[in-house]
């Protein structure tokens, strides 16, 4: 199984070069946007000159409490909040979804409670699927502000 994948990747990157270009000219922008200074140190988990960081993580979240703040700074840099939030938004859904489908009892597990910020500027597909879903449990409770509405 590890070799088809390694084999499908391999076939990817070394297929036509204008074909990966098309498929991800509208990703790139933000990948970059991502991966420069400071965001490249902010998102990376393997800090190599600080290995004593505390990296934090939704699951760690979710599993044993804490509060996460970041300051987007979404009004100098739209584009980049925009980014990061909807990348955090994505992490938190998918943590969501993982702990929904996989815990039997959501009640012997702590509550969550997500605060978001500026939220139009999270606003993806996931954030949505995490308010369509319904908490079982109330296990978490999703609170969206904005300067207006």
């Amino acid at each position: 199984m590890a070799w088809i994948r390694f084999w499908n990747v391999f076939k990817y990157i070394s297929g036509d070069e204008s074909h990966y270009y098309k498929i991800t000219a509208s990703l790139m922008p933000m990948l970059k946007r991502l991966s420069q200074t400071p965001m490249d140190i902010l998102l990376s988990a393997n800090d190599v000159e600080n290995p004593e960081r505390n990296i934090v993580n939704s699951h760690g979240l979710f599993n044993s409490g804490g509060v996460l703040y970041i300051s987007l700074d979404g009004l100098s840099d739209p584009a980049t909040a925009r980014d990061l939030s909807q990348l955090i938004t994505s992490d938190i859904a998918a943590e969501a979804g993982s702990r929904y489908n996989t815990a039997s009892d959501l009640s012997t597990v702590p509550g969550v409670s997500i605060f978001i910020d500026e939220a139009h500027q999270a606003v993806n597909m996931q954030l949505i699927n995490l308010l369509a879903r319904g908490t079982r449990g109330q296990d978490r409770i999703v609170h969206l502000y904005a300067d207006h509405f």
